[in-house]
């Protein structure tokens, strides 16, 4: 068995939270209970955290249960993927999609998080 996924299970009060107040990236994974195309994006994104190791918050929520976290981020679609710093988006992945455009952003928000820190 594989290394144990880093996503934490948030509700709308600490998702809230984790996007405003986090000093480094933040990767949002928001989902719906029983979409397919969310559970195999998620095995893709397992893979994804591992390869970042460094300051990266992942998050994952449920839409149905966080409408005010879904309508102020602009989430009308599961799954969408949200690449967070101190709460502004800095890029978005809509629908069963690879995570491959996601790396370049990704990668450059750990680095300059990790120069900052």
């Amino acid at each position: 068995m594989g290394p144990t996924p880093r996503f934490i299970e948030l509700d709308e009060a600490s998702a809230f939270a984790r996007v405003r107040e986090s000093p480094g990236a933040v990767l949002m994974y928001i989902t719906s209970a029983g979409c397919a195309d969310c559970e195999e994006l998620a095995r893709a994104l397992e893979a994804l955290v591992h390869r970042y190791p460094g300051p990266l918050i992942c998050g994952h929520l449920d839409r149905r249960k966080a409408p005010a976290f879904a309508k102020e981020y602009g989430v009308l679609q599961v799954p969408t993927l949200l690449l967070v710093h101190r709460g502004r988006v800095l890029s978005r992945l809509v629908g069963p999609t690879c995570v491959d455009p996601l790396l370049p952003a990704l990668q450059s928000l750990i680095e300059r998080s990790a120069a900052a820190a």
